[in-house]
């Protein structure tokens, strides 16, 4: 049993619970501490993190587990690379500890490499597959400005009764935000899609450039999530997702930026 909170998914659950997780572990390490003016702040910190990174593990969300390792190891070592070694160590004890108590975990994690040879169609890793070859061809023949927001689907269905995809089950989207935003939405889309992250990374390298800022490396972190994170999932199609992203983006983005004379509230 998947743990999925309140939400329909258990990876959209893990996706949000990322933001939450990564933004702690990126406070808790940063030097200059701007934010504990008391001294319950960081075991409250520390409660916040053991709870969402709990909730993500149990959610056995392989992309997720990947996307945060990923996001919190870059953007650490752009901040510290001593850090970076610090929370690669812990988070690989973590794991360790889990996988060795939990059979069907250990389980779960093997599959990100064994399920490209051993799924198929049916499989989760499979479906992909033929989604992101379905989510090409399309665009192959919508080139510019895709098939349309709402067409992937029927477009899908088509290419299957031509017998140009094996028959899948699930065809909603191309699990791939990249590969979404082509069949969808074409290359001017694609391209659109590619400015946004390039501008928000800009953003938070700009940022980080003074000392006292913290925010740009959450930006980064933020960021670096999803596009991860939407290599195997349409993270950003999921209004909850994108408002978590958002949130998360406009709320810590200037942190920092008005100096440690004033009190940032987290």
């Amino acid at each position: 049993i998947r743990s999925q909170g309140s939400l329909p998914h258990a990876i959209l659950y893990a996706e949000t619970l990322a933001f939450v997780c990564g933004t702690s572990i990126l406070v808790l390490l940063y030097h200059k501490r701007i934010f504990f003016k008391i001294y319950t702040e960081v075991p409250f910190l520390l409660i916040i993190l053991i709870i969402t990174l709990g909730g993500i593990l149990f959610s056995e969300s392989r992309g997720v587990w990947l996307a945060l390792f990923v996001a919190c190891a870059g953007s650490l070592f752009l901040y510290d690379r001593r850090k970076s070694l610090i929370f690669l160590s812990c988070f690989i004890a973590v794991l360790l500890i889990t996988f060795y108590f939990r059979v069907d975990m250990r389980e779960r994690a093997k599959t990100i490499i064994t399920s490209v040879y051993t799924e198929d169609e049916n499989g989760s890793t499979g479906t992909r597959i033929e989604l992101w070859k379905g989510a090409l061809l399309i665009f192959k023949e919508f080139p510019e400005l895709g098939a349309g927001t709402g067409n992937f689907e029927s477009n899908i269905k088509r290419l299957i009764q031509e017998k140009k995809l094996k028959q899948i089950l699930t065809m909603v989207h191309a699990h791939n935000i990249f590969l979404q935003a082509l069949a969808t939405h074409g290359i001017i889309g694609f391209a659109i899609l590619a400015a946004i992250f390039t501008a928000l990374i800009k953003w938070g390298i700009s940022e980080i450039k003074s000392p006292e800022r913290i925010g740009g490396y959450i930006i980064i972190f933020s960021t670096i999530l999803a596009i991860v994170g939407g290599l195997t999932e349409d993270n950003l199609g999921t209004t909850k997702y994108l408002a978590a992203y958002c949130f998360t983006v406009g709320l810590f983005g200037p942190l920092g930026a008005m100096g440690n004379s004033e009190r940032v509230i987290v």
